[in-house]
């Protein structure tokens, strides 16, 4: 069960849930790769590593180095679970607003990623979902248009099913309440919903044509798949995408009936 939170910062009130699901940022700050050997003796995981020799029942944290987004979203991550732990966190307070701040003046610095955790801990229990459902699917437009551009296959698995990407705004701002009320409005005002999401494809694709706003990093899919962690356990380096997989309009069409399925068919 979700526990949710009510916090007061400068910006206005902060409706949170445990942020578990921020979990791929947190390894920035794990032991990098130590593992429990069957004979009780400690071990760095590499490719010397046979997983026979391993001790059952214990869990390994693969070090993987973060990108820089990856660092910044982390700060996001910390910063909410203190104001969770003691909302009159003076520090954490401080922190939140400037985070809000900095993302309500710039946001085109920030990975899709990022906006759609500050989405759900921020906009969405606040604005309400019919205000802010188009920006959700603006940032998942982008998101994935990035995705199919520059990650791989793994890459967008993780992405989907570990960061839960296409939903993570409902469930960080609200959960099953803001699922079931998206839902009905699909079932029971499908022309509403449909003109909801067209607006946000439309800021979408018109965001990611001003480049001189759309600033992020838009290889930050790269941060995602099995590639990264094959050489973080010692194997062979895995050179990233130089080129993108997939061209500019075949990407934004892909993208945009990918997010028109996501949206329209998602159930209670």
């Amino acid at each position: 069960m979700r526990r949710q939170v009510k916090l007061k910062t400068k910006n206005g009130f902060l409706l949170v849930g445990l942020i578990c699901t921020i979990s791929y940022c947190a390894y920035a700050e794990q032991t990098p790769n130590t593992v429990i050997l069957k004979d009780g003796t400690t071990a760095k995981l590499d490719g010397n590593i046979e997983l026979k020799n391993l001790a059952s029942n214990q869990n390994i944290n693969i070090y993987v180095k973060p990108q820089a987004w990856q660092i910044r979203r982390a700060k996001l991550t910390r910063t909410i679970n203190a104001l969770i732990k003691n909302p009159a966190d003076a520090s954490a307070i401080k922190g939140i607003d400037y985070i809000l701040t900095a993302h309500s003046k710039n946001p085109g610095d920030y990975t899709p990623m990022e906006a759609m955790d500050i989405l759900g801990v921020y906009y969405l229990p606040r604005e309400g979902l019919r205000k802010i459902m188009p920006l959700i699917v603006e940032q998942a437009f982008l998101g994935w248009f990035d995705t199919l551009r520059w990650s791989s296959e793994s890459g967008k698995a993780e992405i989907v099913n570990n960061e839960r990407f296409f939903s993570r705004s409902f469930e960080l701002g609200g959960g099953k309440k803001i699922i079931d009320e998206w839902v009905d409005m699909v079932k029971n005002n499908p022309e509403e919903a449909k003109k909801i999401i067209d607006t946000g494809l439309r800021y979408g694709i018109l965001f990611n044509a001003l480049k001189e706003k759309n600033r992020y990093d838009h290889h930050w899919p790269t941060g995602y798949g099995l590639e990264r962690m094959m050489v973080a356990m010692g194997g062979k380096p895995v050179p990233l995408a130089t080129e993108p997989k997939m061209e500019y309009v075949e990407a934004q069409k892909a993208a945009m009936e990918k997010i028109t399925s996501t949206y329209l068919s998602i159930k209670k």
